[in-house]
């Protein structure tokens, strides 16, 4: 079998059947090595961007975002996690976390669209010359909607990320220009929006297995919560496939890799090692060691907003079980599916709650403590 058949289905039975014949193989349909072992991928290598520098995101950025969107969701009894929340909510704080202040929901959607060419041409690694060809004007067209920003920024230095890719930049370049500032915020764009609402989507529906009192106690509890969010992510890891490519011959897991041949680390099976996790398939959130799966990625490609991500989801969970303590699944509606294939997340997501007044639904989100 090869990693091509498993679009839109539940990839990790076919993990493990490649893993019995060994912890790196060859996929022919991928012309490419697959990494499966924890221990090969796995360098505990810290990064920049930790808790302390992210956190006052949370009551000043993203819980007012949330507050806005679930008031205006809190008059009709159902939603689609996804396209009501999960897709606006982190776009959103990214283009804040940016510096991209006042940016309406038309002016996000077509940046969604311009994200969702590149992520298309993403899953097919640009073997697709048409799919090649539309991420590239989507990525040009982002530009424009970031250039006014870069520019005000490059001797007007704020608060936010496009500023300090100028100062680090200039650290490390000398001939660091605002193409290079914005080659790396449309970098930060993607990966802060797409993984992030897909990251909730994979969250809320591990909750919604809960009994409704477990879930609220999971919800109530912060430590507990925190220890959730690090076992969707190693259980149900939203990035699969992480696609690399040898520059020497190197031997890896035992197997010769030749330059120029085609590596993929399969992140997710990674996360499901069972000679890193005991029984790997079941879903614990007090198992000891979460914090090294590698759903962030590892060494110097980790995930630059991994912590940002963390922050969001987390605050997210809060936000929908404060606007809508009954929240749970629509069972009028179709279940969801586990779709994807470089990136995968149960959707769509049908919720139902009761009907609320929408300033009734902020103030809970907006409550000190809340």
């Amino acid at each position: 079998m090869s990693l091509r058949e498993l679009r839109d289905v539940d990839p990790y039975p076919a993990y493990e059947r490649m893993r019995a014949v060994g912890n790196v193989v060859w996929d022919a349909g991928m012309t490419a090595w697959l990494v499966l072992d924890h221990e090969v991928l796995h360098r505990a290598l810290s990064h920049g961007w930790r808790p302390a520098p992210v956190v006052h995101y949370g009551p000043g950025l993203v819980r007012p975002l949330l507050g806005d969107r679930l008031a205006a969701l809190a008059p009709q009894p159902t939603l689609e996690l996804f396209q009501d929340v999960a897709w606006i909510v982190p776009i959103s704080v990214i283009a804040g976390v940016l510096g991209l202040e006042d940016r309406d929901a038309a002016t996000l959607g077509e940046a969604k669209a311009w994200l969702e060419a590149v992520l298309a041409w993403r899953h097919t690694y640009g073997e697709d010359p048409e799919i090649l060809a539309a991420a590239l004007t989507a990525t040009r067209a982002l530009e424009p909607a970031l250039l006014d920003v870069v520019r005000a920024r490059k001797d007007d230095p704020r608060d936010d990320t496009i500023s300090a890719l100028w100062a680090i930049g200039r650290q490390v370049a000398p001939d660091w220009d605002e193409q290079d500032v914005i080659d790396n915020a449309k970098f930060v764009f993607e990966g802060g929006s797409e993984t992030t609402g897909l990251f909730l989507c994979n969250t809320v529906h591990r909750l919604l297995e809960l009994d409704p009192a477990v879930r609220a106690a999971v919800v109530a509890d912060r430590a507990g919560l925190a220890g959730f969010l690090e076992e969707v992510l190693r259980h149900t890891t939203v990035v699969h496939v992480r696609a690399r490519r040898a520059t020497r011959d190197v031997m890896l897991g035992g197997v010769e890799i030749r330059a120029g041949e085609r590596v993929l680390a399969i992140n997710a099976a990674a996360n499901r090692d069972p000679d890193r996790w005991p029984d790997p398939a079941r879903f614990d959130p007090t198992r000891p060691r979460l914090a090294s799966h590698l759903a962030f990625n590892v060494g110097p490609r980790h995930c630059a907003g991994a912590h940002l991500a963390r922050l969001e989801v987390g605050e997210a969970i809060r936000a929908l079980f404060a606007a809508f303590p009954d929240l749970d699944g629509d069972p009028a509606a179709p279940a969801a599916e586990y779709l994807g294939f470089v990136s995968r997340a149960w959707r769509p997501l049908h919720l139902r709650h009761a009907i609320r007044a929408p300033a009734e639904a902020r103030a809970a989100i907006l409550a000190p403590g809340a």
